[in-house]
């Protein structure tokens, strides 16, 4: 997984957040009044809370939690699970992260996302918009921040960057390329059928428009970036197909996990004059970078995996259930 694939990951966590604080009922703990055993009778739960009135009619505050949970309840909860785990784990561990160090990780995040591009005040006031965009306020963004900082400062010490990783680096950003454009599709019938209006001549951007399931590359006509042969960030089946086109051959189809795609070949580049002791050693901040970043995402995974979770809430309990089921 590459910085832009696991921070993307990472705000996706994040972004699945909904603002649910506050608003959990007040428990009420039963209790009778001393007046004599025959006498005692229940106390009277206190008046629900309303959150508004509606043409003089109340809106209450069980029914806007009601309504958050079954939206957005397990997400949520799992981003609380998620911060639990991590928490536990960097206090064994004997590590925290410094504001300082979360504002790194936050930097990194801003790099990731926006490839370097634009300056500082640029870039934040993207993310601000984009926060903006999905509903989610600074403080969540922080937090995933901090989470992400934890687990580089779990993982970094035992990263390790070899000669084989620094060769193989090397060969995927200098050796020659392919760039394509994919139409991803749900099922082999749907590639089927736009592989069909593709030898009929339709344009093929148009279709990767119109059918494709990859927003990410849709509104690019499908372009994706060159990549090389040893490109880990591309699936192995795409690469092999790219590299057996010729410069405007469109594939067959091709599967790769559950989805399928059809692939035109854009362009072939040839490698980069690249000495490599010349750019030995800024090829191992990247390579480093990158194996930290599956590193954390592999101890995420791990801790999940490693804790025993009960869901005790019946909405939850639900939601767990249909999620888990294939």
């Amino acid at each position: 997984m590459g910085k832009v694939a696991f921070m993307q990951r990472m705000l996706i966590i994040v972004l699945c957040a909904a603002a649910i604080c506050g608003c959990e009922p007040a428990s009420v703990e039963p209790s009778v009044t001393a007046v004599g055993a025959a006498d005692a009778v229940p106390a009277t739960s206190p008046a629900p809370t309303v959150m508004a009135l509606v043409n003089g009619r109340p809106i209450y505050m069980e029914e806007l939690y009601t309504e958050l949970l079954e939206a957005d309840g397990l997400e949520t909860a799992e981003i609380l699970i998620i911060d639990r785990l991590i928490n536990r784990e960097a206090t064994r561990r004997g590590v925290s992260a410094s504001a300082d160090e979360i504002d790194a990780q936050g930097e990194q995040a801003l790099d990731a996302m926006f490839k370097g591009q634009f300056t500082l005040g640029q870039r934040d006031q993207l993310l601000t918009r984009l926060l903006k965009d999905k509903g989610v306020t600074r403080k969540q963004w922080n937090a995933a921040m901090r989470r992400s900082a934890l687990l580089r400062k779990m993982i970094e010490p035992d990263v390790r960057v070899d000669e084989a990783n620094l060769k193989a680096e090397f060969v995927r950003l200098y050796g020659g390329k392919r760039q394509v454009r994919h139409i991803s599709l749900p099922s082999y019938t749907e590639a089927e059928k736009v592989l069909a209006l593709v030898g009929k001549g339709e344009d093929f951007a148009a279709l990767v428009r119109k059918y494709s399931t990859d927003s990410a590359t849709a509104q690019a006509g499908g372009t994706m970036p060159p990549f090389t042969r040893v490109d880990s960030t591309i699936p192995q089946a795409i690469r092999d197909v790219a590299f057996s086109l010729a410069e405007g051959q469109v594939s067959e189809i091709v599967q790769v996990g559950s989805s399928f795609h059809v692939l035109e070949l854009i362009r072939q580049i040839a490698p980069a004059q690249a000495e490599y002791e010349t750019v030995r050693e800024s090829l191992r901040e990247q390579v480093r970078q990158r194996l930290t970043e599956i590193a954390q995402a592999d101890l995420l995974v791990k801790l999940r995996r490693r804790a025993s979770i009960e869901w005790v809430h019946p909405h939850l309990r639900r939601q767990a259930d249909r999620a888990a089921q294939p």
